[in-house]
């Protein structure tokens, strides 16, 4: 065989690459410190290989996407989604805090690997004829939520983005595992393939938010197209920026209320990057003609790196 001509050293080197760039859960360490995207260790989930009919996910497919939930008089409230980036840290959308959104509730903790939000326990699903169930979700405790100081409500949701730091860090599991930061802005090469985003939000705009996580596959589109539709369409009046990107506008297909938070999330090299964070809409959504917007998370990446605390 070709590897006996191999001395020990090299051997060794070689069997240390296969590992690192693996990805095994054994291989990778939870830590503050967002992993490196080459290492494996985010953005790669496991055991997706059987579809769920319809639009929903599979148990393990999104293990980074996280619901906050929000407390008042003794009620929780679940408002908004988050991202895992790594053991400590958690993405969302800087509208899912302050004075606004605490008039629903305080967000208390995050639930991760979740998947059917109305059952306690392990969630179990039907798939090919044999049931297939996650360990249920884990309750972590919000220790400190960082919005950017830009974001103002009024102005356009830009700069829409907020950092969450966890009570503890989270376990890397089958599900629960962070996703990686994009490694290039998005908007600068625009994607030939389509992108995805999760979460629990409704449907539509009558609908309430959906307690099973779905997923929906979106087209890329630039900035000035976004914002002429935006115009035409004459459903919001604004003014985009560069920290934002867009996604979608094809009919009955968008994020929605309840999404606000979640992931944009775009596959290179069979590893998932978080490159947007759903920020806001048409109202309906899923209005043919008329993208989603979402904050460009490779923008903010300095800022939230500044902000990481080891």
């Amino acid at each position: 065989m070709e590897i006996l001509k191999m001395d020990l050293l090299t051997f060794i080197c070689v069997v240390m690459l296969l590992r690192f760039s693996s990805g095994n859960a054994e291989d990778c360490k939870s830590s503050s410190i967002p992993p490196n995207p080459g290492s494996g260790c985010c953005g790669r989930a496991v055991g997706v290989t059987k579809a769920i009919p319809g639009f929903y996910a599979q148990l393990s497919q999104y293990p980074w996407i996280g619901i906050i939930e929000h407390q008042k008089e003794n009620k929780t409230k679940l408002l908004c989604s988050a991202i895992l980036i790594s053991g400590r840290y958690m993405l969302s959308a800087a509208q899912c805090f302050g004075p606004t959104a605490e008039q629903i509730g305080k967000p208390t903790n995050v639930r991760l690997g979740e998947y059917i939000t109305s059952n306690d326990g392990p969630d179990c699903v039907e798939v090919g004829g044999s049931q297939e169930c996650n360990d249920g979700a884990l309750r972590i405790p919000i220790e400190k939520v960082t919005t950017h100081p830009d974001f103002h409500r009024e102005q356009n949701f830009q700069h829409d983005i907020a950092l969450i730091r966890l009570a503890q860090i989270a376990p890397i599991t089958d599900f629960i595992k962070p996703i990686c930061l994009p490694t290039s802005d998005i908007t600068a090469e625009p994607p030939q393939q389509r992108m995805w985003t999760a979460g629990w939000g409704a449907n539509n705009q009558s609908s309430s938010p959906s307690d099973r996580l779905h997923h929906i596959d979106l087209p890329y589109v630039d900035l000035d197209t976004c914002q002429a539709a935006f115009n035409i369409s004459k459903i919001r009046q604004l003014k985009l920026g560069q920290g934002q990107l867009c996604a979608g506008g094809e009919e009955g297909k968008d994020s929605c209320k309840g999404d606000a938070g979640g992931p944009l999330m775009y596959t290179r090299d069979r590893t998932t990057e978080v490159v947007g964070i759903v920020s806001f809409g048409a109202i309906p959504c899923g209005k043919a003609g008329v993208p989603g917007v979402y904050t460009n998370v490779f923008a903010y990446d300095a800022w939230i790196r500044a902000n990481i605390e080891d």
